[in-house]
């Protein structure tokens, strides 16, 4: 188990904040490095890569200051109040608005490799 870290690309247009933020290399029992989200009022999630064998990534979010704990995050949902326990390789929006933000492999075989990438917008124009 790793923590992976992130890489953070700037999306913006006209007159939108937005970044996108990508977690690459994640295998089964990896988790992503937190970021905290809470100036963006919009979240989509974008999972690519190999799931292997009952891959499943856990979109994971937290209100509490310090993301180090496993016992802080929950397993954060879409609009329509599925969970994010993910099964395919699919886009899906986040409903939830929290400060941190992470990806976690929680299944998956030894060929198991996945790029996570989640959208942040600010949904301010100006």
């Amino acid at each position: 188990m790793a923590t992976r870290l992130y890489a953070l690309s700037p999306a913006g247009g006209f007159g939108v904040q937005a970044t996108t933020v990508t977690w690459a290399g994640l295998l089964n029992g990896d988790n992503g490095q937190a970021i905290d989200v809470s100036p963006f009022q919009d979240k989509s999630v974008q999972i690519a890569g190999v799931l292997g064998g009952g891959g499943v990534v856990e979109v994971e979010g937290s209100l509490l200051g310090s993301p180090a704990s496993d016992g802080d995050w929950r397993t954060l949902n879409d609009p329509q109040g599925n969970i994010l326990s993910i099964t395919m390789l699919k886009l899906e929006s986040v409903l939830e608005h929290v400060r941190w933000v992470r990806p976690r492999v929680s299944a998956g075989d030894g060929t198991t490799n996945l790029t996570v990438h989640i959208f942040l917008g600010s949904g301010a124009r100006g």
